[in-house]
C-alpha cells in the first residue's frame, strides 16, 4: 500500500473523536507517531505494529510477519527481463505449474476505452506453460474487448475459505497477447486441450456462437504472502 494511502487510511480510521478504551487510545497514539515519523529505536516497530492492528483488526500477527520480513513488492515493466538464476527459475516455474494445474478458473483481465474489465473463464494451459486457451460467446463484452485490444492478463489464485489461512494464498498473473482461433487444425488442437480439462464445454466450444482464444504468454508473476513476487519468463532457457 503506498505511503500516502496508508497515511490517509490511518487518519480516517483514528479520526478526531475521543477514544475511550485505554488500550485503543495507546494504539492510536503509537499509530499517529508511526505516520508522522516521530518514532525511535524499538518504539518504531511497536508503533508500526499498532498502526497495522488499526488497519487490519484480527490479522495483526500475519501482517506483523510481512513487515518483519521487510519485503517490497518489485515492479516489473514490459522491458524488464530480469530473472533469478536457473535454479530459482525452475522453482518459480514449478510453483506456477502447480497453481495453474490445481485451479480450473481464472479472471481474464482486459481493457477498453480506458477502462479495465475482468471476467471469469475456464482455461487450460499447454504443457510448457507458454500458451493458454479459453472460450467465450461472441455476443459478449468480453469478445468485443478482445477484438479491440489483444493485451490481456490471466489472474489465478488459490484463496482459502478461512481467514487464518490468509498468508498461504498464492496468485499468478500471466500476461500475454490473445488471438482468435479460426477453423482448422490449430482450432482442433487448442479446443481439444480445453475440452480435455473441461469436458462439459465440448458442445459449447463447437457452437457457431462461440469463439476460441489462445493467449501467448509473455511472463508470469507469482505472488505469495501478498508481497513476495517472483517473475518467470517462459523461453528456451527453462
Amino acid at each position: 500500500m503506498p505511503r500516502a494511502i496508508r497515511r490517509r487510511a490511518l487518519r480516517q480510521s483514528v479520526g478526531d473523536g475521543a477514544i475511550r478504551h485505554p488500550r485503543r487510545a495507546r494504539e492510536v497514539r503509537s499509530a499517529r507517531r508511526a505516520v508522522s515519523g516521530d518514532t525511535g529505536g524499538t518504539d518504531s516497530h511497536r508503533a508500526r505494529a499498532a498502526a497495522r492492528r488499526l488497519w487490519f483488526p484480527g490479522l495483526s500477527p500475519a501482517i506483523d510477519r510481512i513487515t518483519t520480513m521487510n519485503i517490497d513488492e518489485p515492479l516489473f515493466d514490459e522491458h524488464d527481463d530480469t530473472e533469478p538464476e536457473r535454479g530459482s527459475r525452475l522453482a518459480v516455474r514449478e510453483r506456477v505449474r502447480r497453481l495453474v494445474n490445481a485451479q480450473p478458473y481464472a479472471v481474464l483481465c482486459m481493457q477498453g476505452q480506458g477502462q479495465p474489465y475482468g471476467a471469469l473463464v475456464a482455461f487450460a494451459f499447454s504443457s510448457d506453460l507458454r500458451t493458454a486457451v479459453f472460450a467465450t460467446p461472441i455476443a459478449t463484452r468480453k469478445y468485443r474487448l478482445l477484438s479491440e485490444c489483444a493485451q490481456v492478463a490471466l489472474v489465478i489464485d488459490n484463496r482459502p475459505g478461512k481467514r487464518e489461512e490468509l498468508m498461504e494464498i498464492e496468485a499468478v498473473t500471466a500476461t500475454g497477447r490473445a488471438s482468435l482461433m479460426g477453423p482448422g487444425s490449430s482450432f482442433d488442437q487448442w479446443s481439444s486441450l480445453l475440452v480435455s480439462r473441461h469436458a462439459y464445454l465440448r458442445a459449447f466450444v463447437r457452437a457457431s456462437s462461440c469463439a476460441l482464444f489462445r493467449i501467448d504468454i509473455v511472463r508470469y508473476l507469482h505472488v505469495v504472502r501478498f508481497q513476495e513476487v517472483s517473475q518467470w519468463i517462459p523461453d528456451a532457457r527453462c
